[in-house]
């Protein structure tokens, strides 16, 4: 059954968590607790590895706000959430398991530089980038590659064929390509 309580504002939450009370945190983990999973299920592909990476998220959040104080309560817990994810998937990797992280990795080694001295200010041009897209292929982009979200289920969302999707997607990544080859970046 669904809870249909009203969730306190982000500001309330982030509020509470600087003034050091268990409360905030939750009402951060009822409000974006389902949220964190599905990242953490989709990255790590494993629903215990997944588990514990949404629980080390509350804790970061505890150590954390304060100081730190987000915009936005949502990116912020999707932000550590992923990356702790990204973190068990690699070291799950380096065992012999899988996630979809994996075809992930491989349909944008393609496109993005993996070399040191090009990761400073790879953030900057791919905010670029993202920005000169329209709405949908940019959110088309974003569950895909930051959310990990499957091709699969986009297609559906979007009431296209899987392969379809994964052409439209090909194509943006084409366009990623040809942009950071367009400020010096190579592949």
């Amino acid at each position: 059954m669904k809870d249909n309580r009203q969730h306190p504002s982000d500001e309330e939450i982030i509020a509470r968590l600087f003034r050091r009370e268990q409360a905030g945190l939750e009402q951060a983990a009822q409000k974006y607790g389902t949220y964190c999973m599905s990242i953490a299920k989709r990255i790590t592909g494993v629903p215990e590895d997944a588990e514990e990476c949404v629980n080390d998220t509350w804790l970061r959040v505890w150590n954390s706000i304060p100081p730190q104080r987000p915009a936005s309560l949502r990116l912020y817990v999707a932000s550590i959430v992923r990356n702790l994810s990204l973190d068990v998937w690699r070291k799950s990797h380096t065992q012999g398991r899988r996630g979809e992280t994996v075809s992930l990795c491989a349909e944008l080694e393609d496109c993005i530089p993996m070399t040191d001295g090009q990761a400073d200010e790879l953030p900057d041009l791919l905010d670029t980038f993202l920005g000169g897209l329209d709405r949908e292929e940019r959110t088309v982009f974003l569950l895909r590659y930051w959310y990990a979200v499957p091709t699969g289920t986009l297609a559906k969302q979007y009431g296209i064929g899987e392969n379809a999707m994964a052409a439209r997607l090909y194509r943006t990544r084409s366009k990623l390509r040809a942009f950071l080859e367009s400020r010096g970046y190579t592949v």
